[in-house]
């Protein structure tokens, strides 16, 4: 299927001999049909597996996890272990256990000992029938699930007598502090009218009476030597004078207001320490100059160095070429056109161009032809309507009917010579042209051109020329270097 076998031939040789299902020395394991493998011997990392198969397939069905299993190794009987599973003695009896949780019932047929205090029906009477955080007389006191404990009720005469209360170091706490002020004191608050919010004001306040002498004598917004600064309305406080750690802040207000809008941190205004104006100091800030300059002994772009010097940088001044613009001159070639790119004038002013277009029209006349026009003074057309009209060189220059001696005429540009006009003699002069010459037969002296044939006069048909074929019929001789892909 395209596969390419890359198994040794050692290792191809592993099948050889091995059967399906059974396990044989040295040889490939093939399960059976049914996906078995029949081995003598099982091992796991070197060890033998001692166990029958009947003994291993106790563990099918098993979904237990091998921390599960573990909980039965190295159980005592009758004794409990931490992280173990609990199993009775032959007596039913088991010890060493240390807490036990139960959301149902526990039935004890006499007593529970706990910690050595025997606990029978008796001595819990008191928690029968109880109402959780609502105190009932012979009951046990609890708290509900708000954390509130009730005692007694509205028409009821039940006393929370706390016996030990000396304001020393027994008796009431509230939130761990111990109450230190006696009944006869706390009964000094009779007849308070203060609302709860405003007597819990004083919640966590632990100021004595000096401290609170200080709120004596103080102005809201104003600094009152000796006396607590309360702010005022707005949250201010009118001070003369600021310190921080013993020294005066000698700064105005409106020079401190600078920082209002500063976000910077500690770290960031640091870089303005030791940073001098128009030089580059080192993990400093750079400030620029009173005439806006940075003197800097280098300069990076991306962590490359500039390595031109200022003179060079500054040719840049005033330049407003886009990055593009500036990248049409890479590439380009002084003197010469390159697709797009710049064009840049040679040494002498020239540019070698390929093809002159002028409103997208292409030039198609040569260089000898526009250099034509180099002596031309003027307008051009103006001189030439100055010549003479076509009806003047029509009578002047056009075919006369029966003549046959016109010896000369101007430069002819357009029509042609039709069959019949017999031979032209131009003597010596060449002829000239740029199109295809066509003809019957071409007469040069002693070579002939007629048709597919080139031959001499003695020889007519002495190369005969074909699609892609040449065909010499007389001898082919050379006196350089002749160059073919083959020869027949």
């Amino acid at each position: 299927g395209g596969v390419s076998v890359v198994s040794t031939a050692n290792e191809m040789n592993l099948i050889n001999t091995s059967a399906a299902g059974t396990v044989k020395n040295n040889k490939a394991v093939i399960y059976g049909a049914n996906g078995e493998v029949n081995a003598t011997s099982l091992q796991i990392g070197g060890e033998s597996i001692t166990a029958s198969a009947s003994q291993l397939n106790i563990m099918d069905g098993v979904i237990a996890t091998k921390d599960e299993i573990n909980v039965v190794a190295d159980v005592t009987a009758g004794t409990a272990a931490a992280d173990k599973a609990v199993v009775l003695n032959s007596n039913k009896d088991i010890s060493a256990i240390r807490n036990i949780t139960a959301t149902g019932t526990i039935t004890a047929n006499t007593s529970i000992v706990v910690g050595g205090v025997t606990i029978n029906s008796a001595s819990i009477a008191s928690l029968d029938n109880i109402t959780i955080g609502q105190s009932s007389n012979g009951k046990v006191v609890t708290q509900n699930s708000a954390g509130i404990v009730t005692i007694g009720g509205t028409d009821e005469n039940q006393i929370l007598n706390i016996a030990s209360h000396d304001g020393i170091d027994g008796g009431l706490k509230l939130a761990g502090s111990l109450v230190t002020a006696s009944a006869t004191e706390l009964n000094t608050l009779k007849g308070i009218t203060s609302t709860a919010n405003e007597l819990n004001i004083l919640t966590g306040v632990t100021v004595d009476k000096d401290e609170i002498n200080l709120l004596n004598g103080s102005s809201a917004g104003a600094i009152v030597s000796g006396k607590s600064v309360v702010y005022g309305s707005g949250g201010e406080v009118n001070a003369t004078k600021l310190q921080i750690a013993g020294s005066d802040i000698t700064a105005s207000a409106n020079q401190l207001n600078v920082m209002a809008s500063v976000t910077s941190s500690s770290t960031e205004l640091n870089l303005l320490y030791g940073s001098i104006g128009g030089t580059i100091v080192d993990d400093k800030v750079v400030v620029y100059g009173s005439s806006g300059e940075v003197n800097a002994t280098k300069l990076q772009v991306g962590g490359v160095d500039i390595t031109a010097n200022p003179a060079q940088i500054n040719k840049l001044a005033g330049v407003s070429s886009t990055a593009n613009e500036l990248n049409l001159v890479n590439g380009a070639s002084s003197g010469n056109i390159n697709n797009g790119k710049a064009v840049i004038y040679g040494t002498n002013g020239e540019v070698n161009a390929k093809t002159l277009q002028i409103d997208s029209v292409s030039v198609t006349v040569g260089a000898d032809k526009i250099n034509l026009l180099d002596n031309a003074s003027g307008n051009i057309q103006s001189q030439i309507n100055a010549k003479i009209n076509e009806t003047t060189a029509d009578s002047r220059y056009g075919v006369k009917e029966g003549s046959n001696n016109i010896l000369t005429v101007g430069e002819l540009t357009s029509g042609s010579i039709a069959s019949g006009f017999g031979s032209i003699n131009v003597g010596s002069n060449p002829i000239t042209t740029t199109g295809t010459v066509s003809g019957g037969t071409i007469d040069a002296g002693d070579v002939l051109i007629s048709g597919s044939t080139i031959g001499h006069t003695n020889d007519t048909g002495l190369i005969t020329l074909s699609n892609g074929l040449a065909k010499v019929t007389g001898n082919f001789e050379t006196t350089g270097t002749v160059t073919t892909s083959g020869l027949t």
